[in-house]
């Protein structure tokens, strides 16, 4: 707001001084010099400029070489996320635990969970697909800026602890205690609860801490499991804008909108969920080699945006991730397989801290 008033403060200034410059000084000396018949000819010559300009905008329709309406079209339907990835998630205040089933119940091969929060329901698109493609039963249960750990967490456009989330967490679990999945995937945005959430913020052992119990919890139902690591997040560039500003010159160039690896990530807390899914014997499953390398990650590999927000992948961007998500499902779901069963336990609950 401040820079944007500031903005309107200096052009102000300056149609000012132009107004004084070019229109009542040579009114105020009757053109009577040279300097001031010159400004009256540049005074008498702009309309003719601007309708020349105007017309010739008509003409071509509005210079549609620049502004390509099919581009914008195609832009606007790629930026997009499936509306289906918010019908899906619990809002903030609800706290009952909603399954959205995926895939064919009766014959199914394999049932599988989905846990989350936002980072978990945008993967809808892309979990439709490998539902169908593969005959599994997938439920995804997601709720809004509710991460998988054990701990309290704060949401900070509240100002307080998030108490919601922490309801609809255990029963979260004691729904998952009653359902035989052969596979519970977590994912959820990990640099929010890390890096933006305000005096909230989980430092990294606090992060370490509460993805355990959760993991814990994991481990202890028989249940082969594994953690989705974070989708790159663009939170200090507007990599919609970006990506639009490629699109209408026709540059699609992805040193224009890259950014680090430190910056799209919280790689310590990243890490650290590593460490934990080792040690509880869950997977790590990172699908981010589509939009990172080893260095950079950008909104829009090969000229395609991927992104609906800071954050959140667009539907289009979430299909890029059929083929990798649905290869390290069928390896977790045959590892599981070839491993000797472990008895099926109903999750634990929650241990007093």
């Amino acid at each position: 707001m401040r820079k944007a008033c500031a903005t309107l403060i200096a052009l102000a200034l300056v149609l000012a001084w132009a107004t004084w410059q070019f229109v009542e000084r040579p009114f105020r000396s009757g053109f009577r010099t040279e300097k001031g018949r010159g400004q009256l000819r540049w005074i008498a010559a702009a309309p003719i400029v601007l309708g020349c300009a105007y017309g010739l905008a008509s003409v071509t329709g509005g210079f549609a070489g620049r502004f390509d309406q099919r581009k914008l079209l195609a832009f606007e339907a790629e930026r997009k996320l499936a509306p289906e990835a918010v019908s899906c998630k619990v809002d903030y205040k609800p706290v009952e635990p909603l399954a959205c089933r995926l895939g064919t119940v009766s014959t199914a091969t394999a049932r599988i969970a989905v846990i989350g929060d936002s980072h978990a329901s945008q993967l809808f698109p892309a979990l439709q697909r490998i539902a169908e493609q593969r005959n599994w039963e997938i439920d995804l249960y997601s709720k809004s800026s509710c991460p998988i750990i054990d701990r309290p967490i704060g949401y900070v456009a509240w100002g307080r602890e998030y108490y919601e989330c922490g309801t609809w967490r255990e029963r979260l679990w004691q729904r998952l205690a009653s359902k035989r999945y052969d596979l519970i995937l977590v994912s959820h945005s990990t640099m929010s609860y890390a890096r933006f959430n305000g005096r909230f913020n989980l430092s990294t052992s606090e992060w370490e801490q509460g993805f355990s119990g959760a993991a814990r919890r994991l481990a202890k139902s028989g249940r082969s499991w594994a953690v989705l690591a974070d989708n790159p997040q663009f939170r200090n560039i507007d990599p919609v804008a970006c990506a639009f500003r490629s699109n209408l010159v026709g540059n699609v160039a992805t040193s224009r909108c890259e950014i680090t690896r430190a910056q799209a990530f919280a790689v310590a807390a990243t890490a650290a969920e590593q460490r934990v899914a080792k040690r509880f014997g869950g997977g790590f499953i990172d699908l981010n080699s589509r939009f990172c390398d080893h260095a950079h990650c950008t909104p829009i590999p090969n000229g395609r945006l991927v992104m609906s927000d800071s954050n959140h992948f667009s539907a289009s961007g979430t299909l890029l991730l059929v083929d990798p998500l649905e290869k390290a499902i069928s390896e977790r779901l045959h590892a599981a397989n070839d491993s000797s069963a472990a008895p099926r336990t109903k999750i634990s609950p929650p241990t007093a801290s």
